[in-house]
């Protein structure tokens, strides 16, 4: 494996697989890693298979909350013209990323 994938720090250390199970998600790639083989592993295999779309669904179970809203976050503003302003749905999340209390939810 090259280090592409290694230190992935805000994922956990579980299986790939229980994470996609336990959000109710597959993959549509046929993997050959076992069923315990950690994200790592997989995002892996998926980049050395070309797989891009289940690379982002696995990222999208994997990461913890706050930064999948961050990432959903910088998906928005990547559709916004340039100037624009911040929409208040948009301008919230981004508020509760930074400041994750139950006043920014």
């Amino acid at each position: 494996m090259n280090e592409r994938f290694l230190n992935l720090t805000k994922i956990p250390k579980q299986p790939a697989a229980r994470m996609l199970a336990m959000a109710n998600a597959e993959l549509e790639t046929e993997l050959s890693a076992p069923a315990s083989a950690s994200v790592e592993t997989v995002l892996q295999e998926l980049y050395e298979k070309g797989a891009l779309i289940d690379m982002l669904r696995l990222l999208s179970v994997a990461l913890p909350a706050r930064e999948r809203v961050w990432w959903a976050c910088l998906a928005a503003r990547d559709t916004l013209k340039s100037g624009a302003k911040l929409p208040p749905p948009l301008a919230a999340a981004e508020a509760w990323v930074f400041k994750p209390t139950e006043e920014n939810r």
